[in-house]
C-alpha cells in the first residue's frame, strides 16, 4: 500500500509551515502523518515511512511522539535513518529521502 495524497498533503504542510516558522502546527501535522502510517495493521512500507517522517521531524526540530510500532528492519535501509535525522538543509533531507523511501515520494 502506497500512501494516498491526504496523507503527502499533511506531510508537506507540516514542513511548510517550518519554513514558516509555525513550528507547533507543524508539530501536529507532521504527528498527524506519522499516525496516519500507523494506522493500517499490517503494511510495513507505512510502518517504515512512520520512522522516516519522524526521523523528518526530528531534522525539522520538532516535538513528536515516537512511532508506537518497532521500526521494520531487512530490506529497509534503517542505517540510512539517522542521515535524515542530522540533515541540517532541505537538499540534505531530500537526498535522505531518496535512499529510504522505495518510491518517488517527494
Amino acid at each position: 500500500m502506497f500512501p494516498d495524497i491526504q496523507l503527502l498533503s499533511v506531510l508537506y504542510r507540516a514542513w511548510l509551515l517550518v519554513d514558516s516558522q509555525r513550528r507547533d502546527e507543524a508539530a501536529s501535522y507532521m504527528q498527524k502523518a506519522i499516525d496516519e502510517c500507523e494506522d493500517v495493521e499490517d503494511s510495513a512500507i507505512l510502518h517504515w515511512m512512520a520512522h522516516c517522517l519522524h526521523a523528518l521531524g526530528e531534522s525539522l526540530n520538532l516535538t513528536l511522539e515516537q512511532p508506537g510500532r518497532r521500526c521494520p528492519s531487512a530490506p529497509f535501509p534503517v542505517d540510512n535513518l539517522g542521515k535524515l535525522r542530522e540533515a541540517n538543509s532541505t537538499e540534505e533531507r531530500v537526498a535522505a529521502l531518496n535512499k529510504l523511501l522505495p518510491f518517488n515520494f517527494h
